[in-house]
């Protein structure tokens, strides 16, 4: 059962609460900045990459086309030669990250706040290098 903080509020004026409110605007401007606007990870339900976008939940599929392309280049990577693997690497999760500068701390923080959203304290964690 969680506390009745209410009483808290009683105190508060209405500039106390825009402060607040203020603040928090900041330090989700100031999270999302370090956050790239999307980045690509791998749908564990069937293996395809799609696009995680910052501030959403969920994911968005990649056009149909791009992601049949995409796991059939995987799935080059893991039974080809090095040039299949160099041809690959273009098109998996992380090489298209890596075109687009996105980091594996930005990969994977966007990948918790698309789960557990934005505002989730663990996100900063994981940009910082904490967890």
């Amino acid at each position: 059962m969680s506390e009745d903080l209410s009483w808290i509020l009683e105190d508060m004026d209405e500039d106390d609460l825009l402060d607040i409110e203020d603040e928090l605007k900041e330090k989700e401007e100031e999270m999302t900045n370090k956050l790239p606007p999307y980045c690509f990870t791998i749908d564990p339900k069937d293996g395809k990459i799609v696009r995680l976008n910052r501030g959403k939940k969920g994911y968005e599929p990649l056009d149909s086309i791009t992601s049949k392309y995409s796991l059939a280049i995987q799935e080059a990577f893991l039974i080809g030669g090095k040039h299949l693997r160099d041809k690959a690497r273009i098109v998996s999760r992380d090489g298209m990250n890596e075109e687009i500068g996105v980091t594996k701390q930005q990969h994977d923080a966007m990948l918790h706040g698309s789960h557990f959203g934005f505002d989730n304290p663990a996100v900063d964690k994981i940009l910082k290098g904490e967890i």
